[in-house]
């Protein structure tokens, strides 16, 4: 079986490492064992630092995991471009927030609560009812703790500090007795 081409991801610190151990004259070869990575990777970078007088640029692998159906590909002059999937977020004040990439977890969390919104959502006359029974009600197996279930509400609370429970109690007492949140040095 022949060698397998392993790509290594250049890092600052070790370019910084690569840099410095070339400037001591060490041997690419004796660089490139300390560092695990190819004599041919020591090589360019030390190159890139003699022609260009600084380290060589970091480069990001792979590709952004957005796909074409959402964004723009046609760009104008100032290499700028705008989809209506991003006027529609701008418009609505909707911050898109994107899952991590090799991360399906957070991928799954979303498709869980779809699934159970398209299962139940018409046993619910309202959204807000439907979010209610969700928050509330309903035990969730991902927060097992220490072999009881919990809802996300109680979750909550649990891992909530004492000192935070106490101020969102005396913040809740203060709209229902006066109507708004005094400030601290505010006369009631």
């Amino acid at each position: 079986m022949g060698k397998r081409n392993k790509v290594v991801k250049l890092t600052k610190k070790k370019i910084d490492y690569i840099i410095r151990a070339k400037t001591r004259n060490d041997s690419n070869k004796n660089i490139a064992v300390d560092m695990k990575i190819s004599k041919s990777t020591v090589k360019r970078v030390w190159t890139h630092w003699l022609i260009h007088k600084g380290p060589i640029p970091i480069k990001k692998f792979g590709r952004k995991k957005q796909g074409t159906q959402f964004y723009a590909n046609k760009k104008d002059k100032n290499e700028e471009s705008q989809s209506r999937f991003e006027a529609f977020l701008l418009e609505k004040e909707i911050q898109h927030i994107k899952a991590r990439v090799k991360h399906p977890q957070t991928n799954g969390k979303v498709e869980k609560w779809f699934d159970l919104y398209e299962k139940y959502r018409l046993e619910f006359e309202t959204f807000a009812d439907f979010m209610k029974w969700y928050n509330t009600k309903r035990y969730h197996e991902s927060l097992d703790q220490k072999h009881f279930l919990q809802t996300p509400e109680n979750a909550f609370w649990a891992r909530l500090p004492e000192g935070s429970k106490l101020n969102i109690f005396l913040r809740r007492m203060e709209v229902e007795l006066y109507g708004r949140i005094y400030k601290q040095n505010e006369p009631i």
